[in-house]
């Protein structure tokens, strides 16, 4: 059986590609790949992956977007006179599963050390927002994926942070994400362990959603 077109974004290099068979295009502008992306589900990929290390065939351009089918148009680089169309379906969606397993509160606030559970999600973002303290600057948040660590960022005050994961082997089961920061915030009102406030998040480089939609 045939496969129909598949969506791509490369993280390391911000680049969209739509696949269509065995051919790679990229896109005119990244407007159409955000149209494309609210009809098929997007891959994420790492520049490191050979599989997606190609020579794209042409450009793709949305020409019309009728919601519930878009039409494409495929330029080759060479022979840009043998344009040809395809049609783009609505594909069902898989957002996978997150759950605030432990340290989140309903207030907003993340403990120092707490825990979220995914299952088939293969790219998470996060945000994170630190007060404003006149004695405390910035602090280290880690990350883990089981005991792997994948990601270490300083987590800002006055603004939010933004923090994308590429959750390994999304599709082997639930996984745990421990997030560790450096030091309890100072709030002598507040007996709990706190470390941050969380904001938002994305799954599968969809939408940013309010965290309080999980808690």
């Amino acid at each position: 059986m045939q496969e129909g077109p598949k969506l791509i974004y490369n993280v390391a290099t911000g680049k969209w590609l739509l696949q269509v068979q065995e051919d790679f295009w990229t896109f005119r502008s990244t407007s159409d790949a955000l149209i494309i992306a609210g009809y098929l589900q997007v891959n994420v990929v790492d520049q490191s992956s050979s599989d997606y290390l190609v020579v794209p065939r042409g450009q793709a351009q949305v020409v019309e977007d009728l919601d519930f089918e878009c039409h494409v148009s495929l330029s080759p680089t060479v022979s840009p006179e043998n344009s040809f169309s395809v049609m783009i379906y609505p594909q069902t969606v898989n957002f996978g599963i997150l759950d605030c397993y432990r340290g989140f509160h309903t207030d907003l606030w993340v403990e120092t050390d707490a825990a979220l559970v995914v299952e088939n999600i293969q790219s998470l973002g996060l945000k994170f927002y630190l007060p404003q303290s006149k004695d405390h600057e910035g602090k280290i948040l880690e990350c883990f994926v089981g005991e792997k660590k994948v990601a270490t960022i300083e987590l800002q005050r006055g603004d939010p942070t933004e923090l994308w994961l590429d959750i390994p082997n999304p599709d082997s089961g639930p996984q745990e994400i421990r997030l560790k920061c450096d030091y309890q915030e100072p709030n002598a009102s507040d007996e709990r362990n706190l470390g941050m406030i969380f904001v938002d998040y994305n799954v599968n480089l969809t939408e940013w959603m309010p965290s309080g939609s999980l808690l």
